[in-house]
């Protein structure tokens, strides 16, 4: 994750042409001296946090993008509406956010009820009712987002013991029983018949 955040930092500072500084970050893992990476960074940093982030100044939100292409913009603005729209006509906001903050949770296998309701500011009672109240169910939306994940990635052709971590499954035999429940093929399966079809 500090990897990844080091280069979506130098990404953000080559897109608006400025040595953008962000205010903090987090770090859900474990390190004792993280004086390199606050180096790195140019900000504070905290470790064992509940949630990988890097937070800016809102003004960082206003900065023109170096070379931005309006006319580009609107095509990819189109494209995310329209694959949003046909993704499912009838998924809520509420099932979204809470997708939204599933996601990240999952590689660290704390994709739970407790965690999810904390990110949501309301108690796991008051997250029931509204789940309730939408006709939903936390481990139905669990099991959906790591199908339609599981299908993305395989399609991306990562391996599956990559796949099984970044859907939070400690095996990867356990992620390839999933698979096979999902989609009816195991992760080698579903490939070739994915590069048959292609072909």
């Amino acid at each position: 994750m500090e990897s990844f955040a080091v280069a979506l930092l130098r990404l953000f500072r080559q897109l608006v042409g400025k040595k953008i500084v962000p205010l903090s970050a987090n770090f859900m893992h474990h390190r004792a001296d993280g004086r390199k990476i606050e180096r790195i960074l140019g900000c504070e940093v905290s470790f064992d946090a509940g949630v990988d982030e890097l937070r800016f100044d809102a003004s960082v939100m206003e900065l023109p993008l170096l070379g931005h292409d309006p006319y580009l913009n609107n095509l990819m603005v189109k494209n995310c509406e329209e694959a949003v729209a046909a993704r499912a006509p009838n998924i809520s906001p509420f099932r979204t956010e809470i997708e939204n903050i599933i996601a990240p949770l999952l590689p660290h296998a704390e994709a739970q009820v407790k965690t999810v309701a904390e990110r949501l500011n309301v108690s796991e009672r008051t997250f029931a009712r509204r789940l309730a109240a939408e006709g939903l169910s936390f481990g139905e939306i669990l099991d959906q987002l790591r199908r339609e994940l599981c299908v993305q990635y395989l399609e991306a052709n990562l391996q599956a013991s990559q796949i099984a971590w970044r859907l939070g499954f400690q095996q990867p035999s356990a992620f390839s029983h999933a698979c096979r429940r999902w989609t009816g093929k195991s992760p080698s399966e579903f490939r070739r018949s994915n590069q048959m079809t292609a072909a």
